[in-house]
């Protein structure tokens, strides 16, 4: 493994995910800022879990510690189970390891849909 910038972090890679499903309507801003500022990790969790998991009887991994890394993983499934973030190029970057290629791919999509959303208001 290589040594990464502190830009491309854990943190930092949940925030732009946070954003991003703020952004979709999936989560409240406020709620979120709140368990950030707080470091409740596990209320984040559990928040992200129960969107992810609305209506599905799954058996989902549940952590002994929570962590952004474990809120990380909840935030990209979500966003994966809404079609957001494409399942194959979202499994890859997670294999590789690489917070650059999730912070890079979450900032794309924020951009694509914040793009999309000035068009449609245009309109």
């Amino acid at each position: 493994m290589y040594h990464q910038s502190n830009e491309y972090n854990a943190e930092t890679c949940l925030d732009l995910a946070l954003n991003l499903l703020i952004q979709v309507g999936k989560l409240q801003k406020i709620v979120v800022h709140k368990m950030i500022k707080e470091d409740n990790y596990k209320e984040l969790y559990e928040l992200l879990e129960n969107g992810y998991a609305k209506g599905k009887s799954l058996t989902l991994y549940r952590p002994l510690r929570f962590t952004s890394i474990n809120c990380l993983s909840e935030a990209l499934l979500y966003l994966v189970d809404l079609q957001i973030l494409e399942h194959t190029e979202t499994l890859t970057i997670i294999e590789a390891e690489s917070y650059v290629g999730v912070f890079k791919l979450l900032e794309r999509r924020i951009q694509q849909y914040t793009l999309l959303y000035c068009q449609k208001k245009a309109t």
